[in-house]
């Protein structure tokens, strides 16, 4: 099978080297070849992917027949609507998720608007939380509120807040690091005892929404709830950006993505790290690195626990990594829902995923700029990591030092 001009040149090798191939999808039912270049999901994986797709027939010898599989778009907008930060509260049936900066991105007069996405009607309104410039989104273990992320604006620092969905009111929970202001924190994550971790790059001064210099650096941090204090876990990445907490590993990961920054100098990192945290914490961290991205950046992250799963958002679309082995799984290409008449289509990278969080049937949606989209799926689950013996030793198929 010829690789399709809709992936890089790099997933075209891996296709030919390792047997994977190409999967047509369909946008709303409709089944469109590859080469009419529709806005179409397009799938580069491996038998475990097409396990995920569920149907297993997907995969096969580089040359057979193309299966399909389906996906949906399910809003679009002229606008970067559909960015950072996306939360599911499934008792509700609602999405909240936040905007690209919207406004004059070459000036100061720029906003964010924390937006909220009906399950049921396929609504999108807008949320009004007085949170300037909200950016990473988590879920805050109470089950009825946010974490949120504010890159700050103007003269005022970055910080995190807490805002509660009932009571619709934004408590501020931390904006500074002995004194000094945060840059723009960027994404979050809660744990189960209420710690928070962010990443803190200087974004909002690059992006003009910033007045002044940054008092820190691109810093990794912990919040610790329970005595309000705040550590530096990582202060070595350029441009700290997507997170995700793996509690059973004890580890961060996060991305790198300062390639972004030199306009795809290939110097800077477009990388993704993996920060152990070791006993008796702040001692003991240490930084690895993880991958590097196959396609430009990589923004948002997800991690899918019981499979042992991470999935990236890149420039390129959705690449999905097995942390057993640290091996690329599945590449997903994303549409442009611009392109609506047929003709070349452009494939938009996906800023944020969202997985299911445990196995059988579920569906992943994922945030492309100016569309959202869904994709149902056929989570696995393992509660390991494949072993194997050589020479009477017992060994795990595993190149990632995090997982036990």
């Amino acid at each position: 099978m010829t690789c399709s001009a809709l992936l890089a040149a790099v997933f075209c090798a891996l296709a030919e080297a390792n047997k994977i191939r190409q999967v047509v999808c369909t946008e709303r039912g409709t089944s469109f070849d590859i080469g009419s270049n529709r806005r179409c999901q397009s799938v580069v994986m491996d038998k475990r992917m097409a396990e995920i797709l569920g149907d297993a027939s997907l995969f096969g010898e580089v040359g057979t027949s193309s299966g399909t599989v389906e996906a949906d778009i399910l809003a679009t907008s002229k606008q970067e609507l559909f960015h950072e930060g996306p939360v599911l509260f499934e008792d509700r049936k609602q999405i909240y998720f936040t905007t690209d900066r919207l406004g004059n991105k070459s000036g100061p007069d720029q906003h964010v608007d924390l937006m909220r996405y009906s399950l049921e009607d396929g609504s999108v309104v807008k949320v009004k939380t007085g949170i300037p410039m909200a950016n990473g989104m988590t879920k805050d273990n109470d089950g009825e509120s946010l974490i949120i992320t504010s890159q700050g604006y103007g003269t005022t620092g970055g910080a995190i807040f807490k805002y509660n969905l009932n009571t619709m009111q934004a408590t501020m929970l931390v904006s500074s690091f002995w004194g000094q202001n945060l840059n723009s924190p960027n994404d979050v994550k809660m744990a189960s005892n209420g710690d928070i971790y962010f990443t803190d790059p200087v974004y909002a001064f690059e992006q003009n929404f910033r007045s002044g210099h940054p008092e820190l650096g691109n810093n990794v941090y912990r919040y610790e709830a329970s005595s309000g204090t705040l550590s530096v876990l990582e202060d070595s990445l350029m441009r700290p950006n997507g997170l995700v907490l793996w509690e059973e590993a004890g580890a961060v990961l996060v991305s790198d993505s300062a390639y972004l920054d030199a306009q795809g100098n290939p110097l800077n990192p477009h990388a993704i790290y993996s920060i152990a945290l070791g006993e008796g914490a702040p001692k003991g961290y240490r930084k690895e690195l993880l991958f590097v991205s196959p396609a430009g950046i990589q923004d948002g992250m997800a991690l899918y626990r019981p499979g042992k799963l991470l999935f990236v958002g890149t420039s390129g679309g959705l690449a999905v990594r097995d942390l057993c082995t640290n091996h690329m799984i599945g590449f997903i290409s994303t549409p442009n829902p611009d392109n609506a008449n047929g003709g070349d289509a452009t494939f938009s990278g996906v800023t944020q995923v969202l997985v299911p969080d445990k196995p059988g049937p579920g569906t992943i949606y994922g945030f492309s700029q100016t569309s959202m989209w869904s994709l149902k799926v056929n989570m696995p689950s393992i509660s390991a990591c494949e072993t194997r013996t050589e020479g009477g030793d017992s060994r795990r198929l595993n190149s990632n030092p995090l997982i036990v």
